[in-house]
C-alpha cells in the first residue's frame, strides 16, 4: 500500500491485547524499563497505554471490566501480539485500494481518545481501516491515519531507561510461510525480499517463518500457538547496548516472566500475555 507520495506505508504500531489485564501489562513493561504514556480511553470503548519511539509505537490495549463494547474484537481475540498497523495519510484511498485488490475491508472508522498532557485534556483523533476478520489468520491488520500526531509522538515519551531505540522486527509464524508472505506483500503494497519470506518496510522487517524455524529460534520460550495455523510470535527491539536492558531483565522478580541471555540477544517471555520479546543491539 502506498501513501500520497507513492511510497510503501511504514509501520505505525503493533498491538498487544491484554483484555482485562491492562494494569498488569503496564506494570510489567514499566519493570522492563519502558516509558509508557498516560492512559487513554477510546471512543470505541477500549483503553490503552503506549510505548513511543521516534516514528512508531507499541500499543497495550485492554477493556474496562464493565464494558459491553468491542467484545467481538478484543474479547474474541487471543491475548498477546494482536495486530500489525500500517500508517496511511488517506484512509479513504487505502480502503478503495484494498477493496480493488479483492480484500474484504471494513469502511474507515473515526476514532478518538482524550488524554491529559501537562494538566490539560487533549483529544487524540484518527481514522482506521481494518481488513475484515479472517483475511489473515495471524491476527488483525489495519491502517491508521493520524489527525493529531503531535499528541502521540512527544519527546517526553520517546526515551526509555532500558535503551530500546525502535521496533526492529515482527516475527510471524505460519504453516505456509511462502503463501502467507505473498498475501502480506500484496495487502501492504510491497514485495518480498529475494528468495525469502521477509518483507522490509523501511527499517522495519516482517519475517514470516515456519513453525520449525520458530521453535529452533526460540526453543522453550516460544509462545503458545493455541492451535492456530498462523500467529504473531515475537517482537524484536533494537537496543543501544544489551547491558542496559539486561539490568532490568535480571532485576525483575516477576515469576510470570522467563528470561534468557546469549551473546548477541536477550529474550523475555511475558507468559501472562503470551508475548515473546527479543532484544538485539544496533548493528
Amino acid at each position: 500500500m502506498s501513501n500520497d507520495q507513492g511510497e510503501c506505508s511504514p509501520l505505525d504500531h503493533l498491538v498487544i491485547n491484554t483484555i482485562f489485564d491492562l494494569d498488569l501489562a503496564v506494570s510489567q513493561f514499566h519493570e522492563l524499563g519502558f516509558t509508557l504514556t498516560p492512559r487513554g480511553y477510546h471512543s470505541f470503548g477500549s483503553m490503552n497505554n503506549l510505548i513511543i519511539f521516534d516514528n512508531h509505537y507499541i500499543e497495550l490495549i485492554g477493556l474496562p471490566q464493565d464494558t459491553d463494547k468491542l467484545g467481538s474484537i478484543l474479547l474474541n481475540s487471543p491475548t498477546g501480539i494482536n495486530a500489525l498497523v500500517l500508517r496511511t495519510s488517506n484512509a479513504d484511498n487505502i480502503y478503495e485500494t484494498l477493496t480493488d485488490k479483492g480484500f474484504q475491508t471494513e469502511k474507515p472508522i473515526l476514532g478518538s481518545r482524550p488524554i491529559h498532557i501537562n494538566g490539560q485534556e487533549q483529544l487524540v483523533k484518527f481514522r482506521v481501516v481494518h481488513l475484515s476478520k479472517g483475511q489473515f489468520d495471524s491476527g488483525r491488520i489495519y491502517f491508521c491515519e493520524h489527525y493529531t500526531p503531535e499528541l502521540v509522538w512527544r519527546q517526553e515519551w520517546q526515551k526509555h531507561a532500558n535503551g530500546v531505540q525502535r521496533i526492529r522486527e515482527l516475527i510471524c509464524i505460519s504453516d505456509q510461510p511462502e503463501i502467507e508472505a505473498g498475501r502480506y506483500a500484496r495487502a501492504i503494497g510491497t514485495t518480498i525480499a529475494n528468495q525469502t519470506t521477509r518483507i522490509f518496510l523501511n527499517d522495519f522487517l516482517i519475517s514470516i517463518i515456519s513453525f520449525n524455524a520458530y521453535y529452533e529460534r526460540y526453543g522453550q520460550l516460544a509462545c503458545d500457538s493455541a492451535g492456530r495455523t498462523s500467529f504473531f510470535g515475537a517482537i524484536v527491539f533494537q537496543v543501544a547496548h544489551l547491558d542496559m536492558v539486561r539490568k532490568f531483565l535480571d532485576s525483575n522478580k516477576n515469576d510470570m516472566q522467563h528470561v534468557e541471555h546469549s551473546t548477541n540477544r536477550s529474550l523475555v517471555l511475558l507468559s501472562k500475555f503470551n508475548t515473546l520479546i527479543e532484544f538485539v543491539e544496533n548493528q
